[in-house]
């Protein structure tokens, strides 16, 4: 007989932690999602707050991931990631985290006096600036130097666009 020995090496994956969720400033549907891992792959799910449709995003080896669509504003959804080991076999998911998709800018209105154009707007984010441009569909003179198009910023609402001749 022959004496030897054998050696098997297992890794096991961490779950992810320290996950976290922003609102990405864009106003949309959009979420950034960021977590602590050393796995070589990880699988991002969300679903509706308190739903049972649970919905698999991506497959990713990063530890960071945006959603830039199919979420809607007004709603709650819950996100988790689950990592997965080397064998591909997944690992414990992260602890669920949920964020509410809210518009940055509600109550948009735009009214017209005269040669004015005034935009009014209510926000529930400390935002400092908005900016704001006015395009034209045709020649028109908003004392701009293209005669097209101004733009205008503001640290609050509302914001006037004066002179707007027809």
């Amino acid at each position: 007989a022959t004496e030897g020995s054998t050696s098997l090496t297992v890794t096991v994956s961490d779950k992810p932690t320290n996950l976290s969720l922003k609102s990405l400033g864009t106003g949309l549907d959009h979420v950034h999602l960021s977590w602590t891992g050393s796995s070589p792959r990880y699988e991002v799910f969300y679903s509706l707050s308190g739903s049972d449709d649970i919905q698999s995003l991506v497959n990713t080896t990063d530890t960071t991931y945006s959603v830039t669509s199919g979420l809607t504003q007004g709603q709650t959804y819950e996100f988790f990631v689950v990592s997965y080991g080397n064998d591909g076999t997944p690992v414990l998911p992260s602890v669920n985290s949920n964020i509410e998709i809210q518009p940055l800018v509600c109550n948009f209105i735009a009214t017209s006096t005269s040669n004015n154009i005034t935009l009014t707007w209510i926000t529930t984010y400390s935002i400092t600036s908005y900016n704001a441009m006015l395009q034209c569909r045709r020649l028109c003179d908003v004392s701009a130097d293209n005669g097209t198009s101004v733009e205008k910023n503001s640290s609050s609402s509302p914001l006037v666009f004066s002179d707007v001749n027809p």
